[in-house]
Protein backbone atom coordinates (compact mmCIF):
# COMPACT_ATOMS: atom_id res chain seq x y z
CA UNK A 1 0.00 0.00 0.00
CA UNK A 2 1.61 3.21 -1.08
CA UNK A 3 1.99 5.42 1.80
CA UNK A 4 0.59 9.58 1.46
CA UNK A 5 2.96 12.41 2.22
CA UNK A 6 1.59 14.28 5.41
CA UNK A 7 0.24 17.45 4.55
CA UNK A 8 1.96 20.75 6.49
CA UNK A 9 1.06 21.00 10.11
CA UNK A 10 1.30 24.16 12.01
CA UNK A 11 1.40 22.88 15.12
CA UNK A 12 3.74 20.70 14.68
CA UNK A 13 7.12 21.46 16.24
CA UNK A 14 9.40 20.45 13.05
CA UNK A 15 7.00 22.20 10.22
CA UNK A 16 5.99 25.31 11.89
CA UNK A 17 7.91 28.12 10.90
CA UNK A 18 6.59 30.64 13.60
CA UNK A 19 6.80 31.40 17.23
CA UNK A 20 3.47 32.55 18.51
CA UNK A 21 4.96 33.29 22.00
CA UNK A 22 8.31 35.11 20.65
CA UNK A 23 6.66 36.86 17.50
CA UNK A 24 9.48 35.22 15.15
CA UNK A 25 9.65 33.37 12.19
CA UNK A 26 12.25 31.07 10.83
CA UNK A 27 12.91 31.06 7.38
CA UNK A 28 12.69 27.26 6.63
CA UNK A 29 11.10 24.34 8.74
CA UNK A 30 12.94 23.52 11.63
CA UNK A 31 13.89 20.04 10.37
CA UNK A 32 16.32 21.75 7.58
CA UNK A 33 18.57 23.01 10.85
CA UNK A 34 18.39 19.81 12.41
CA UNK A 35 20.38 19.01 9.18
CA UNK A 36 22.47 21.57 8.91
CA UNK A 37 23.28 20.57 12.77
CA UNK A 38 23.83 16.92 11.88
CA UNK A 39 26.26 17.37 9.37
CA UNK A 40 28.14 20.04 11.09
CA UNK A 41 28.56 17.08 14.05
CA UNK A 42 29.68 14.37 11.40
CA UNK A 43 32.02 17.26 9.62
CA UNK A 44 34.00 18.13 12.34
CA UNK A 45 33.83 14.37 13.53
CA UNK A 46 35.03 13.42 10.10
CA UNK A 47 39.60 13.17 10.23
CA UNK A 48 39.64 14.09 6.67
CA UNK A 49 37.48 17.69 7.13
CA UNK A 50 38.29 20.74 8.96
CA UNK A 51 35.49 22.39 10.13
CA UNK A 52 36.16 26.51 10.24
CA UNK A 53 34.63 27.39 13.40
CA UNK A 54 35.13 31.28 12.49
CA UNK A 55 32.20 30.79 10.16
CA UNK A 56 30.01 30.05 13.40
CA UNK A 57 30.22 32.55 15.40
CA UNK A 58 27.24 32.36 18.04
CA UNK A 59 26.87 28.50 17.79
CA UNK A 60 28.67 27.47 20.62
CA UNK A 61 31.56 25.54 18.84
CA UNK A 62 32.36 22.76 18.63
CA UNK A 63 31.71 21.21 22.83
CA UNK A 64 27.83 23.02 22.28
CA UNK A 65 27.34 21.07 18.54
CA UNK A 66 29.03 17.99 19.47
CA UNK A 67 28.04 17.71 23.57
CA UNK A 68 24.32 19.23 23.25
CA UNK A 69 21.04 17.16 21.73
CA UNK A 70 19.70 19.23 18.79
CA UNK A 71 16.23 20.85 20.95
CA UNK A 72 18.82 21.79 23.50
CA UNK A 73 20.75 23.69 21.15
CA UNK A 74 18.15 25.01 19.20
CA UNK A 75 16.42 26.43 22.20
CA UNK A 76 19.37 28.30 23.26
CA UNK A 77 20.49 29.41 19.48
CA UNK A 78 17.71 29.91 17.19
CA UNK A 79 16.50 33.00 17.91
CA UNK A 80 20.15 34.53 17.43
CA UNK A 81 21.02 32.61 14.80
CA UNK A 82 18.00 31.85 12.19
CA UNK A 83 15.27 34.14 13.44
CA UNK A 84 13.42 37.03 11.41
CA UNK A 85 10.69 39.22 12.30
CA UNK A 86 9.09 39.01 8.96
CA UNK A 87 8.65 36.90 5.66
CA UNK A 88 11.16 36.99 3.22
CA UNK A 89 13.54 38.94 5.87
CA UNK A 90 17.56 37.51 6.09
CA UNK A 91 18.85 35.81 9.12
CA UNK A 92 22.56 36.02 10.63
CA UNK A 93 22.79 32.66 9.17
CA UNK A 94 20.86 32.04 5.91
CA UNK A 95 20.28 28.96 3.66
CA UNK A 96 22.32 29.19 0.49
CA UNK A 97 18.76 28.08 -1.00
CA UNK A 98 15.02 28.59 -1.34
CA UNK A 99 14.49 25.85 -3.36
CA UNK A 100 15.04 23.07 -0.82
CA UNK A 101 14.80 19.83 -1.57
CA UNK A 102 14.52 18.72 2.16
CA UNK A 103 13.42 14.70 1.83
CA UNK A 104 16.66 15.00 -0.65
CA UNK A 105 18.59 16.06 1.67
CA UNK A 106 17.18 13.59 4.64
CA UNK A 107 18.08 10.67 2.43
CA UNK A 108 21.26 11.70 1.73
CA UNK A 109 22.12 11.88 5.30
CA UNK A 110 20.26 9.03 6.52
CA UNK A 111 22.33 6.65 3.80
CA UNK A 112 26.04 8.81 4.55
CA UNK A 113 24.79 7.33 8.32
CA UNK A 114 24.73 4.01 7.60
CA UNK A 115 27.42 3.63 5.06
CA UNK A 116 29.50 0.99 7.36
CA UNK A 117 26.57 -1.53 6.29
CA UNK A 118 28.24 -2.27 3.11
CA UNK A 119 28.23 -1.91 -0.17
CA UNK A 120 25.74 0.31 -1.93
CA UNK A 121 23.13 -2.71 -2.12
CA UNK A 122 23.41 -3.76 1.05
CA UNK A 123 23.17 0.02 2.73
CA UNK A 124 19.65 0.22 0.27
CA UNK A 125 18.70 -3.47 1.08
CA UNK A 126 18.93 -2.16 4.89
CA UNK A 127 17.35 1.03 4.05
CA UNK A 128 14.13 -0.40 2.77
CA UNK A 129 14.03 -2.79 5.87
CA UNK A 130 14.22 0.11 8.08
CA UNK A 131 13.06 3.49 6.31
CA UNK A 132 9.30 4.00 6.96
CA UNK A 133 8.98 7.00 4.61
CA UNK A 134 9.78 5.52 1.56
CA UNK A 135 6.74 7.44 -0.73
CA UNK A 136 9.18 9.62 -2.60
CA UNK A 137 11.73 7.07 -3.68
CA UNK A 138 10.57 5.32 -6.30
CA UNK A 139 13.81 2.66 -6.76
CA UNK A 140 12.62 1.38 -3.46
CA UNK A 141 10.13 -0.84 -5.25
CA UNK A 142 13.27 -2.52 -7.11
CA UNK A 143 15.39 -3.64 -3.80
CA UNK A 144 14.53 -7.36 -3.82
CA UNK A 145 17.22 -9.46 -1.16
CA UNK A 146 16.64 -12.42 -2.43
CA UNK A 147 16.61 -11.00 -6.52
CA UNK A 148 18.25 -13.27 -9.13
CA UNK A 149 21.08 -11.28 -10.77
CA UNK A 150 22.69 -14.35 -11.90
CA UNK A 151 22.90 -14.21 -16.14
CA UNK A 152 23.38 -17.86 -17.50
CA UNK A 153 24.68 -17.80 -21.12
CA UNK A 154 24.09 -20.63 -23.82
CA UNK A 155 25.49 -20.85 -27.20
CA UNK A 156 23.20 -20.75 -30.32
CA UNK A 157 23.41 -22.93 -33.71
CA UNK A 158 25.95 -20.22 -34.40
CA UNK A 159 28.34 -20.03 -31.54
CA UNK A 160 27.32 -17.08 -30.55
CA UNK A 161 26.70 -16.55 -26.19
CA UNK A 162 23.32 -15.29 -25.45
CA UNK A 163 21.30 -15.00 -22.29
CA UNK A 164 19.31 -17.44 -21.04
CA UNK A 165 18.02 -15.52 -18.34
CA UNK A 166 15.54 -12.59 -19.41
CA UNK A 167 14.23 -12.20 -15.50
CA UNK A 168 17.99 -12.66 -14.05
CA UNK A 169 19.25 -9.78 -16.78
CA UNK A 170 16.49 -7.49 -15.79
CA UNK A 171 17.02 -7.31 -12.29
CA UNK A 172 20.72 -7.04 -13.26
CA UNK A 173 19.04 -3.65 -14.56
CA UNK A 174 17.31 -3.11 -11.60
CA UNK A 175 19.95 -3.57 -9.37
CA UNK A 176 22.49 -1.63 -10.76
CA UNK A 177 20.06 1.75 -11.16
CA UNK A 178 19.39 1.22 -6.98
CA UNK A 179 23.14 1.24 -6.38
CA UNK A 180 23.79 4.30 -8.64
CA UNK A 181 21.27 6.35 -7.25
CA UNK A 182 22.38 5.46 -3.52
CA UNK A 183 25.91 5.91 -4.63
CA UNK A 184 24.58 9.87 -6.13
CA UNK A 185 22.93 10.33 -2.48
CA UNK A 186 26.12 9.14 -0.76
CA UNK A 187 27.79 12.43 -3.34
CA UNK A 188 25.30 14.97 -2.16
CA UNK A 189 26.12 14.18 1.23
CA UNK A 190 29.50 14.46 1.08
CA UNK A 191 28.80 17.92 -0.59
CA UNK A 192 26.76 19.39 1.89
CA UNK A 193 29.58 18.13 4.47
CA UNK A 194 31.98 19.82 2.41
CA UNK A 195 30.22 23.15 2.40
CA UNK A 196 28.75 23.09 6.57
CA UNK A 197 33.22 23.00 6.96
CA UNK A 198 32.54 26.59 5.27
CA UNK A 199 29.85 27.81 6.97
CA UNK A 200 27.22 27.22 4.27
CA UNK A 201 24.32 24.97 4.09
CA UNK A 202 23.01 23.41 1.68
Amino acid sequence: MTQKKKRYDPRNRWSAKYRKDVKLWIPSRKIVYLYWFRFLQLAEQDPNRTVDWSQYQGWGGTNAVLGMKFDDWWEEHWIDLFSIENEGDEPKFPLTTKRLKTDGIRYALRIYENRHRGSTWDIAVWFKRNEKRMYFLQFFGKIQEDMDTKTRLRRDGQGNAMDDSSEAYLNTLDKRDVQRKVSRYLKSAEQYLDNVCIGKFP
